[in-house]
């Protein structure tokens, strides 16, 4: 076999090149890892591999915005629920579509801000049924 630094000819059981001082044995017991690669896509279908996490990512922003909105408010605002369900629901089908793997970060915040935001809201409205069980 040959060494993989210098190339020259060495014994099969070699485990350092006498020629160069190479150790064999700790690069063939190396671990090869194989990063992710970008998902293929029809050319007409790039941009979303770029648009779709970012979209995400405002989306669960926006939904956690009016879920505070909501949970601030004293009375239930409808206006602040159907917007919170509205941009969560935007969220998580942006959050299911191919995205390049840089931008895989980015998406999963937005999926965060987003299960924060259903987080706040079952907090809201478990809290008003307590109240109005318990407390009126």
């Amino acid at each position: 076999m040959k060494c993989k630094s210098c190339g020259k000819e060495v014994e099969e059981n070699t485990k350092i090149c006498p020629n160069c001082g190479f150790d064999i044995e700790s690069f063939n017991k190396r671990v090869v890892v194989k990063l992710a690669e970008d998902p293929e896509v029809e050319n007409s279908e790039r941009a979303s591999l770029i648009d779709s996490p970012i979209l995400t990512f405002l989306f669960g922003i926006l939904a956690l915005l009016f879920s505070i909105c909501f949970v601030v408010s004293e009375t239930i605002v409808i206006l602040y629920l159907a917007l919170f369900i509205l941009f969560n629901v935007l969220t998580f089908k942006f959050a299911n579509k191919k995205c390049k793997v840089k931008l895989i970060p980015v998406r999963n915040v937005g999926k965060a801000f987003a299960y924060l935001s259903i987080g706040l809201v079952v907090y809201k409205l478990v809290y008003e049924i307590l109240g109005v069980l318990f407390f009126s």
